[in-house]
């Protein structure tokens, strides 16, 4: 049942940090440097809430 919660809190970060990184995409179609700097920032908040996330699970 951990592990269940473990991949649906995961997939739903991963789901609501690219639907963000769309929206912000298209309100900011013409600045390139804006939109590659929200994409690594979705690369390194998902990367951030994995490791939090697997910390959580290994704590007994």
């Amino acid at each position: 049942m951990k592990e269940l919660k473990l991949i649906l809190v995961l997939v739903l970060c991963k789901f609501l940090i690219t639907n963000v990184n769309q929206i912000i995409g298209f309100s900011f179609e013409g600045i390139n440097d804006l939109s590659f700097i929200i994409y690594r920032a979705e690369y390194m908040i998902f990367g951030a809430v994995s490791v939090l996330m697997l910390q959580w699970y290994k704590k007994p």
